[in-house]
């Protein structure tokens, strides 16, 4: 399965037009049969970030879908209101591609989202992705959904993905406190031989309402 992100935020003093120009994108995927999630990072990031994501079965579905959106008059139309209105500013642009062991139904997860980024040492991939999968044990026995991802262009090119998806921020905080115990002493382990530096973290839900916040 294959994400595909843009990364943007809101310039200053235009968030009505943004608001406008990322719902003409949602609208553009749809008629195009593609099922958009928009999420936004409120934790971990040094402004908000609103991450526009689609999935696809696999890489030969994203190219077909990505030259479709090329020709499409919709996402046309779409960049050219972005454009004129000046409200959009791009920060990053990525796809990622699951790994094996991590399937789950297809789709864009539907409440919040923690992820974290590793980058691994030389020679040690297979260590981290074993270590990604004891982590994932432990989080799914406390009613997380669990995905890993091999990054592939922008920010966090070379790294892998670790994702915790739950229904809202209150289960987020139940997870994390009902695995804290078993989880930490996971990482003291894993730290005796290290595979990977973590490079960023963030928390990702669907609420317009901080990027207001900010806005104002």
């Amino acid at each position: 399965m294959i994400l595909s992100a843009n990364c943007t935020r809101a310039v200053p003093g235009k968030f009505e037009q943004y608001g406008e120009v990322m719902q003409d994108f949602m609208a553009a995927m749809m008629d195009l049969g593609m099922t958009p999630s928009m999420k936004v990072a409120e934790v971990g990031a040094q402004d908000v970030e609103v991450y526009l994501m689609s999935m696809h079965q696999d890489m030969r579905e994203y190219g077909k879908m990505s030259d479709a959106m090329r020709e499409s008059d919709a996402f046309k139309a779409a960049y050219q209101k972005a454009a004129v209105s000046g409200a959009v500013q791009l920060v990053d642009s990525f796809n990622a591609d699951l790994l094996p062991g991590f399937d789950v139904p297809p789709g864009p997860a539907t409440g919040v989202i923690a992820a974290s980024a590793w980058k691994p040492f030389p020679g040690k991939v297979a260590q981290l992705i074993q270590g990604f999968g004891a982590a994932k044990a432990i989080h799914e026995k406390h009613g997380a959904t669990v995905r890993a991802w091999q990054v592939m262009g922008g920010r966090w090119t070379g790294c892998l993905n670790y994702t915790i998806s739950v229904d809202n921020m209150a289960a987020l905080g139940d997870v994390m406190e009902d695995s804290r115990e078993e989880y930490t002493a996971m990482l003291a382990v894993a730290g005796q031989d290290p595979s990977a530096e973590i490079v960023a973290q963030r928390i990702m839900t669907v609420s317009y309402t901080h990027l207001r916040a900010h806005e104002t």
